[in-house]
């Protein structure tokens, strides 16, 4: 007869209100635990730690997107959108910004916004990853052609590949007025 072995439980942690981590550009940042009770980092901190050990230790973060302005910026949405749970229908369809929501995301420009989405997924914080992603989906669709080629540093086709591809693609660049008649 096989013996059965019974492993035990952790306990709980109880979490101090401020947790030290060090980021990939070695700054080190105090957060708030609320802000990060919804994120991977506490899950890390979970199969590590014990509650002892917690309040003495910085934890390092190593995204190499996990900067510290990159990271303020995740924590300071997180910390204002605490509570923010997102169901599952909510990740399907495209999420109405509010003007808090808004005015956060239009500080930021591409590469800081690209930054923050990056940090979210890492970080696995859902509701930022979604409101960044959508804020970032509707500030794209406000750009014109050659904004978003700067934004994202895609060059220009010669003017060959270019006729072709307005060719090729010309319900595209029909006024909104034409495509519906």
């Amino acid at each position: 007869m096989a013996e059965t072995v019974e492993l035990k439980k952790k306990p709980p942690i109880s979490y101090p209100e401020k947790i030290t981590l060090l980021t990939v550009d070695q700054k080190k940042m105090v957060v708030d635990f609320v802000a990060l009770k919804d994120s991977k980092v506490i899950n890390m901190i979970d199969s590590l730690m014990c509650e002892e050990t917690i309040k003495e230790l910085t934890f390092p973060l190593h995204d190499k997107f996990a900067t510290e302005a990159t990271l303020r910026k995740a924590f300071e949405w997180m910390e204002r959108n605490a509570g923010i749970e997102l169901k599952p229908e909510d990740m399907e369809s495209k999420i109405k910004l509010d003007t808090k929501q808004i005015d956060f995301f239009a500080q930021l420009d591409i590469d800081a916004h690209i930054g923050l989405i990056l940090v979210a997924n890492y970080l696995n914080t859902l509701p930022l990853l979604h409101y960044s992603l959508q804020a970032l989906a509707d500030k794209m669709s406000a750009m014109n052609v050659d904004a978003l080629r700067s934004a994202f540093a895609i060059p220009a086709p010669s003017s060959e590949e270019e006729k072709a591809l307005r060719a090729k693609f010309a319900w595209a660049l029909e006024e909104p007025s034409k495509q519906s008649k």
